[in-house]
């Protein structure tokens, strides 16, 4: 039996928050001893992200222009020895001059070169996203665009049912909820409250891949286990912010030598400016553009945030607001909901006619509009309605 070294889980925002086109929490698991560096600058200073020091790749890694790629293993009894490197992807995107789109379909041509991955190239210039998967086995590899949402990638397809990739989902969801649309959401505290969850899931709710210690052992979104080749377990917890004014923050704690580091400061906060290319025909961002309205949820967490501070006013965990918020709307009849369905259907209808109003005040032959304000995608109030287009795990 051959398995893979590395696993990873993340969760990730696209083109829903008005402040955040894309928000990322990242956990790498792997053995402590396998010598690995934390994010920081390649050579040449162009590229930005962790790095594997015994194959040379990378996990997750960002450039100055504004593109991002990230990767998984996928969970599997047998992998061969002989396959490509999958940290080498990521970093193929990125040195390369192709979109997220070009990329991703030329790619499919030698999936069958590689163990099995799940890889996600974004190209921030143009607002897309994309994945592409060869798994399962003796299918067609997967390549879709990933539509606005909030989205986890673990070790099988993206979204997928396991028991720590939809409880992630939900309670970033639901922490998110507790922060104003105009707040700085702190990375830290997201890290701290969602990426050290130990729970194990149930036998009964394991892939049965793999043997049964192994699995349950990482069924965790942290894990922590012994095993007869030595320590293995979450090193790295990473978040990865973009704003829309195009800056971008890493923000990162790791472990080495068994101990665990958090860094801050400018060289080691991983802070830079994302100075992204400007696509051809497209002007510089418009801070008069009106912003998407909420959806019914966060109208309602509007209101459920001041009542909770007035009724819990020593209670300062935003946790603890978004897991309440969360409970209330769950058990909300359709007729309690309508007021603020009501009032999300108002607000679009008046963003809808804002939007109309500025474009036409555009210069005759100016920009071509927005395609993220096209789609008018929002955070929806369910949980597997955020742009998934398959249910069942293939994996």
């Amino acid at each position: 039996m051959q398995l893979d070294y590395a696993y990873e889980i993340m969760v990730f925002a696209w083109q829903v928050h008005p402040l955040y086109p894309f928000l990322l929490l990242l956990n790498r698991d792997e053995y402590h001893h396998r010598p690995t560096k934390e994010v920081g600058w390649w050579e040449g200073g162009e590229i930005l992200g962790g790095r594997d020091e015994v194959a040379g790749g990378t996990w997750l890694a960002c450039t100055r222009e504004g593109k991002v790629s990230f990767l998984t293993n996928v969970l599997e009894l047998h992998t061969l020895p002989e396959a490509k490197s999958r940290g080498d992807l990521p970093l193929r995107f990125l040195e390369s001059k192709k979109s997220s789109e070009e990329f991703a379909k030329e790619l499919v041509k030698e999936v069958h070169e590689y163990n099995g991955f799940n890889l996600i190239t974004v190209d921030l210039s143009s607002k897309k996203m994309f994945y592409i998967s060869n798994r399962p086995k003796g299918q067609p590899p997967t390549v879709q665009q990933v539509q606005p949402g909030i989205h986890v990638l673990s070790n099988a397809k993206l979204d997928s049912p396991w028991p720590k990739v939809q409880r992630l989902k939900f309670n970033f969801k639901m922490l998110l909820s507790t922060y104003d649309e105009d707040e700085d959401i702190p990375m830290k505290e997201m890290i701290d409250k969602l990426m050290r969850d130990t729970m194990k899931a149930d036998k009964s709710q394991l892939p049965n891949i793999c043997p049964f210690d192994w699995e349950h052992a990482l069924s965790s979104i942290f894990v922590e286990v012994d095993t007869p080749l030595g320590r293995y377990g979450t090193r790295s917890m990473i978040a990865l912010s973009i704003r829309d004014n195009e800056e971008a923050s890493f923000y990162e704690t790791y472990i080495e030598r068994e101990l665990w580091w958090e860094k801050t400061d400018l060289n080691h906060e991983r802070r830079l400016t994302v100075k992204k290319a400007a696509p051809k025909g497209k002007a510089a961002k418009d801070p008069n553009k009106p912003k998407r309205p909420a959806s019914a949820f966060f109208v309602f967490m509007e209101d459920f945030r001041k009542q909770f501070k007035e009724e819990n006013p020593n209670n300062k965990s935003v946790a603890a607001v978004g897991k309440a918020g969360g409970a209330k709307w769950k058990s909300m009849s359709d007729g309690e909901k309508a007021p603020f369905q009501a009032k999300a259907d108002k607000r679009k209808k008046e963003y809808e006619k804002t939007l109309a109003n500025y474009n036409k005040k555009k210069d005759a032959g100016g920009d071509e509009d927005d395609d993220s304000d096209k789609s008018k995608s929002e955070v929806n109030d369910e949980e597997d309605e955020d742009g998934s287009e398959e249910d069942e795990d293939d994996d």
